[in-house]
């Protein structure tokens, strides 16, 4: 990330305090850990999500549901 996409970053996220920060940076890790295993679901079955023409296993996706990460960020 360069240092002006930081500034907007924290801009957009009206990052004042380190409380504010840590739940910004938690939220950025979530999001990046489900796509992650989101593009990892897509490789093991080998198509991506709602395409069903390339479908061609018995694999089925059957939706998903929003999760909370739960961690305990060293203070």
């Amino acid at each position: 990330m360069s240092r002006e996409q930081l500034r907007q970053f924290i801009k957009e996220n009206n990052l004042k305090t380190a409380p504010n920060a840590k739940n910004a940076l938690k939220e950025l890790l979530a999001e990046t850990l489900q796509e992650m295993l989101e593009v990892e679901m897509d490789d093991s079955l080998g198509y991506a999500k709602n395409d069903a023409e390339n479908k061609q296993t018995i694999n089925r996706r059957n939706g998903h549901s929003k999760k909370q990460l739960k961690a305990n960020m060293a203070k």
